[in-house]
């Protein structure tokens, strides 16, 4: 009889311990599958920490977050006396930003060993900036159409030449080029998106220097050579094929190295 209890139990004792490993197992089966359904490590997109969502809600609390700013977008770009101003109605947002998720949420399922690879995204997290020139790909039209009003091309300095004037030569003046800064400009804009929706940049701009200046024909416009020959005495023919000749080379410009006739 006692023999008979111990056999129950233990029998009973055996499939407590039993049903409690499957439950052990089933919820840690249910958490690896909700773990490879979800951001493992600190990932943070456009200051959103998603450790724990999905990608499906990391999309919703991203673009949520994205929202917030964009709608209240107000961009003025400054240049002197100029301004040009932009706001959610003047640049469309971006249709690709769950590229940056997919992204994201890549690195955050890479195995244990790729990531000892990476030791310092483990420690720091990993942190992906939408950034303001991803978001509005349609700010580089508005910024082509600010270069047209602002930027231009250096002239180079050149030598006229005018036979039968006095002076001879005259060298034209060299004129610097401008062209925007734009990894400054975007650098400025990237920094202030950061901290708000509203704000003002100044456009810095950077300065061409001409490729030929008035300093580069310094000594370069004395006389090389001369000719002369008498034609008092030489036939109506003669006259004529050197007043030919004088009329197809008076003003001529010879570049180096270039072969002439007429």
């Amino acid at each position: 009889m006692k023999l008979n209890k111990i056999i129950n139990f233990l029998v009973v004792l055996t499939s407590i311990i039993l049903g409690v490993l499957l439950i052990i197992l089933a919820v840690q089966v249910f958490s690896a599958n909700s773990a490879k359904n979800q951001f493992q490590d600190n990932v943070v997109i456009a200051g959103v920490n998603v450790k724990g969502l999905t990608k499906a809600q990391a999309q919703d609390r991203v673009n949520l977050e994205l929202k917030n700013k964009t709608q209240n977008l107000e961009l003025i770009l400054k240049y002197k006396d100029r301004e040009w101003k932009y706001n959610s109605d003047d640049l469309t947002v971006s249709t690709e930003i769950h590229t940056v998720i997919d992204d994201a949420f890549k690195y955050s399922q890479l195995s244990a060993n790729s990531k000892k690879k990476l030791e310092n995204f483990e420690k720091l997290g990993v942190n992906y900036d939408i950034t303001f020139k991803k978001l509005f790909p349609g700010f580089e039209e508005k910024l082509n159409e600010i270069k047209k009003e602002i930027e231009y091309d250096p002239i180079d300095s050149e030598v006229e030449f005018n036979p039968n004037s006095k002076d001879m030569f005259k060298i034209t003046k060299s004129q610097n080029g401008i062209k925007i800064d734009e990894d400054k400009l975007f650098s400025d804009i990237e920094r202030d998106f950061k901290e708000s929706s509203k704000f003002n940049i100044d456009i810095q701009t950077i300065q061409i220097s001409p490729k030929i200046t008035e300093s580069d024909f310094e000594g370069k416009l004395d006389l090389l050579g001369e000719f002369s020959t008498d034609l008092s005495t030489s036939k109506g023919g003669r006259k004529h094929n050197v007043t030919l000749a004088l009329s197809k080379f008076n003003g001529k410009v010879v570049n180096s190295g270039e072969c002439v006739s007429f």
